[in-house]
């Protein structure tokens, strides 16, 4: 889509994803695969996560991606710099975590009132222990990796099937020829009846292998082989 008349600055003409459909129905008829909901929703869902893996890739200084093993890589100290930059900037609603373990180790605010004279003491913030930040970090990775991996099998599932279009239509134009050729050669094979010809074109260019080998044999051997044939059709 990117490479096609498609693309636009903004991201894809309207219409595309009735495009896209028209497209899998080629390499995948029997799927009945609909531009809404199901590639709609499908789009929708890897806009997202990517947006999440372009995020590490371009601002994550410090994380990679293993491709060995499929997962997504880091280093313990990258990671809790982030995590005390976050926790630090806990007040704004973009840092907020959305986890509820997250939430609760994330802040710990205490107002005490003093008895006697009901003075207000400050508030008091702790910020979250290494593991807390660590299993939420564990939990984020391995979600992108489990999206990953799954995107690589679906590309690899496609290239299978565009492999298996490309050779179904290799395979087609071949016999096209091979019919071409036999009608050709037993139009001008001397020894052969008129009536003769027309079966052998029936009988033999019905079969793809009896065709590629009776092109191949010398004009000698290719009249026996069409009267062995129509006398086992005869049969």
């Amino acid at each position: 889509m990117n490479d096609s008349s498609w693309k636009v600055d903004t991201g894809h003409k309207s219409g595309y994803l009735t495009y896209i459909e028209k497209e899998m129905a080629k390499v995948l008829p029997h799927a009945d695969l609909k531009a809404d909901p199901h590639i709609r929703s499908k789009v929708k869902i890897l806009k997202k996560q990517l947006s999440y893996v372009l995020e590490i890739m371009q601002n994550g200084s410090g994380f990679g991606w293993d491709n060995e093993k499929k997962m997504v890589t880091g280093d313990r100290e990258t990671y809790m710099d982030w995590a005390k930059e976050i926790v630090e900037d806990g007040s704004t609603v973009d840092a907020q975590p959305t986890s509820k373990p997250a939430k609760e180790n994330l802040l710990e605010l205490n107002e005490d009132t003093s008895p006697s004279g009901g003075s207000r003491h400050g508030r008091k913030r702790t910020y979250p222990d290494d593991d807390a930040l660590e299993s939420g970090l564990a939990s984020v990775l391995n979600t992108i990796a489990k999206f990953w991996e799954a995107e690589q099998e679906n590309a690899k599932t496609m290239n299978g099937l565009q492999r298996a279009f490309i050779h179904e239509s290799h395979v087609h134009e071949q016999t096209s020829a091979n019919r071409t050729k036999l009608l050709d050669i037993l139009q001008n094979l001397k020894g052969l009846t008129t009536e003769e010809v027309v079966m052998a074109i029936r009988v033999i260019g019905g079969d793809a292998g009896k065709t590629e080998l009776f092109i191949n044999l010398r004009d000698d051997y290719k009249v026996v082989f069409v009267r062995q044939e129509l006398d086992a059709a005869k049969k």
